[in-house]
């Protein structure tokens, strides 16, 4: 992580990079399943005050969700005799990249914070469920979609006290 100010404007940048190795051995056909996924998952927040109390702020960032192991286990789960649920060791990651503005101001011991946001998210992890013979509900996962969203925000803290502090959220999509 780097951090400081240049200019006025108060940065804070990283980089997380990761591979994750998945082994698995197929005991009835006794081939081995190697996946191997890497991601570089950046991020960068600046904030520059306009006045003593109040700033706007940027950020970006990208965060990977890895599939479950129940999402990936290949065996069949029977979870009455309605209803299997059947992993897919095929999975890959769901990625969202972040947009993110906002504006927060600050008197004596209150803070408010606006916000606006931005997500986009590729290879999202979604459930199928089909209906087979004698109306047997199969549930399996695939990465399908590309979803979107976008909304506002607003968080206010306030310190009552030394031990109370009142907290408040509200998110508007």
């Amino acid at each position: 992580m780097l951090s400081g100010e240049e200019f006025g404007l108060k940065y804070q940048t990283g980089l997380r990079y990761e591979v994750a190795i998945r082994k698995e051995i197929r005991k009835l056909s006794a081939r081995l399943l190697t996946t191997i996924i890497r991601a570089g998952n950046p991020s960068i927040h600046i904030a520059k005050e306009l006045t003593e109390g109040s700033e706007v702020m940027i950020s970006l960032s990208r965060r990977v969700d890895r599939p479950n192991g129940r999402q990936l286990n290949p065996f069949v789960s029977f979870a009455d005799s309605q209803n299997i649920q059947k992993g897919n060791p095929y999975l890959k990651p769901q990625f969202t990249n972040s947009y993110e503005a906002g504006y927060s101001i600050t008197t004596g011991k209150t803070s408010v914070t606006s916000t606006l946001f931005y997500r986009a998210s590729s290879g999202v992890i979604s459930s199928i469920t089909t209906i087979g013979d004698h109306n047997v509900a199969t549930t399996t996962w695939a990465n399908l979609d590309k979803t979107n969203s976008y909304g506002s925000g607003i968080y206010s803290r306030s310190t009552i006290s030394a031990v109370v502090e009142i907290e408040w959220k509200r998110y508007l999509l």
